[in-house]
């Protein structure tokens, strides 16, 4: 089996959604955005028990009730295998099956008597073929398919005991029958003869004679059995380096509770597998799993889902707002839910796998790219002195000058992808639609008097990936051809000034798509935007500076040497364009 598509019309607030889906899916995005209505929306789909409810008023998107909530999934179970056999055996006459395909759905209509959304489930081998999915009670022949493992920002690893305890007990037994019954027997005989049972016999007693004098007693008597005794079994977490008592706690904080709970979460799971049978299909909805959780365990529970556990979650639905969650992820939709300019809410989604340079070191290239994924619009920068700066500039225009709003801080953000692969990360902030901006340098290569313009070859790849079209060899920027000896760096540079002016026409056409490249390199774009003045006084040369050690510089540079002033000049300058376009400031206001 597998997911492809989900379709949300009219429900809390999803005005219209359509998106593709994947087996493993991370649904994201920033607070009160819709990721908890997302899986509420596959909830009422597949979860009879809430399901069973309706669809009360605040479920229709802006209460529109005149309109039809429709929740809709599409599976493609075209291939031969234990899970859609079983779908098939299930469904039986609903649907042919003639494309692989099974289209399940749930309609809302209101009510207006009695104030309620009915929900009716519906199911097919197409849409225009659907047909009412039978029903006894509150379960459905789909609730006979499925099986909804809910797992809450607030789990509690206790209930998840209590309720999987037949399944964790299931083929075991005791081997203390005896010692249990005489303890029992014990714990009867004491529990009868304490004082407030002999209280309560007293009085009955008392009373019972009032009504019919008796030479009888009433004995309230105690009546614990063996059966049953392990039901009120709780998990404890023992610390095994301590050998005090005291010191064994049901969980302790909420962060071990959250291990805890997923560690039962595995291992019935696990068990249901074992067992295997007749059992209903899993599909698990975990929502903002890291809550309390320490980054670092964050990022284990990432590893647990997506690469060392992942055959035990093979249907997966994860909300998160953490960056943390992403570290492990391979082949799996990234569904990002955002709101436009206008506070619309929209969502965009797109298959990532690991790009085959990454696949023995996944977490170095995850990492980088979490950290833009909760931001409407990202500038790709090469290294961290490249970051340093334009980060500073961005926080003095913020913070100290007050001439950026700071709702900037929490849409836009510079990323340091440590290199110049830009194109794999351009491709996936892409198709999830943020907005992405590239600063790159004027890099050649010299050979002989042939100079490869690596630069300009890189704009030229990263402006097809962003118009999505293939490049070949050819269609490339052929060396640049020099005549001229070359020296020093002085000499270097001004080849690179050639170059730039060569392909000027095609560096503004660049620019409009966001990829701006510099005449030289940042260090150079960054003296000649500042004042001659500033720079006179400065005890050193800024570029000769800035290229010695560049992360351990420009951090200095920037703490001893850069104000708000100089910040401000820097961003008006067209050199930094890109600035302008990352916190969304029109290109012609000062």
């Amino acid at each position: 089996m597998k997911f492809k598509k989900i379709r949300i019309r009219n429900f809390r607030n999803f005005q219209e959604v359509c998106l593709s889906l994947n087996n493993k899916n991370i649904i994201f995005g920033r607070n009160d955005f819709g990721k908890t209505n997302f899986l509420y929306a596959l909830r009422f789909l597949f979860d009879a028990s809430v399901r069973k409810n309706g669809f009360q008023i605040t479920d229709y998107h802006k209460r529109n009730v005149d309109e039809k909530i429709i929740i809709q999934v599409e599976l493609d179970i075209s291939e031969d295998c234990d899970d859609n056999e079983f779908i098939r055996a299930r469904v039986k006459g609903a649907t042919s099956f003639s494309k692989g395909t099974l289209i399940i759905q749930i309609e809302g209509e209101f009510d207006y008597e009695k104030q309620i959304g009915n929900p009716v489930l519906k199911w097919g081998g197409a849409i225009d073929e659907l047909s009412i999915v039978q029903q006894r009670g509150i379960v459905t022949s789909l609730d006979n398919i499925f099986e909804v493992i809910y797992v809450s920002p607030n789990v509690s690893p206790v209930e998840l005991f209590k309720k999987n305890r037949s399944l964790l007990y299931k083929d075991t037994r005791t081997d203390k029958t005896e010692l249990i019954k005489e303890a029992i027997n014990n714990l009867n005989t004491v529990i009868s003869k304490d004082s407030r049972v002999e209280y309560i016999n007293n009085q009955l007693t008392e009373k019972y004679n009032e009504i019919r004098k008796e030479d009888v007693v009433i004995k309230l008597q105690s009546e614990h059995q063996l059966n049953g005794i392990f039901n009120h079994l709780t998990p404890y977490i023992h610390d095994q380096e301590k050998d005090a008592e005291e010191l064994l706690y049901p969980t302790a904080g909420d962060g071990r509770q959250k291990i805890l709970a997923y560690a039962l979460t595995s291992l019935t799971e696990e068990l249901k597998i074992k067992e295997k049978a007749d059992k209903r299909i899993s599909i698990f909805l975990m929502e903002e799993i890291e809550n309390s959780l320490h980054p670092t365990m964050q990022q284990i529970i990432s590893r647990h889902l997506f690469n060392q556990n992942k055959e035990l979650y093979p249907y997966l639905f994860v909300t998160t707002h953490s960056e943390h969650m992403f570290m492990y992820m391979d082949e799996v939709e990234l569904i990002r839910i955002y709101k436009d300019s206008g506070g619309i809410v929209q969502n965009k989604s797109t298959f990532f796998k690991v790009p085959e340079d990454y696949k023995s070191t996944r977490k170095i290239f995850n990492e980088k790219l979490a950290e833009a994924l909760f931001f409407d619009r990202v500038l790709l920068v090469e290294g961290m002195s490249e970051k340093i700066l334009f980060e500073s500039i961005i926080e003095k225009l913020t913070y100290e000058s007050n001439l950026l709003d700071t709702k900037v801080m929490e849409e836009a953000t510079v990323l340091s992808i440590e290199g110049i692969g830009f194109e794999d990360y351009i491709r996936i902030l892409k198709e999830i639609g943020i907005k992405t901006l590239i600063k790159t340098d004027n890099d050649i290569k010299i050979n002989k008097n042939n100079i490869s313009v690596l630069g300009i070859r890189r704009c030229q790849k990263i402006n097809a990936v962003l118009e999505n079209v293939e490049l070949e060899e050819k269609d490339l920027a052929e060396p640049y051809q020099n005549t001229n000896s070359l020296d020093n760096d002085s000499d270097r540079n001004k080849i690179k000034i050639e170059v730039y002016k060569s392909y000027k026409s095609d560096i503004e056409q660049w620019e409009n798509k966001g990829i701006f490249l510099s005449e030289v390199e940042l260090e150079e774009d960054l003296e000649k935007a500042l004042p001659d003045d500033y720079l006179a006084n400065l005890p050193f040369n800024l570029v000769d500076y800035l290229q010695d050690a560049k992360k351990k510089n420009m951090n200095e540079y920037i703490n001893k040497h850069f104000n708000a002033e100089i910040a401000n000049i820097v961003f008006n300058d067209k050199r930094f364009t890109c600035l302008k376009q990352l916190v969304g400031v029109d290109e012609n206001d000062n």
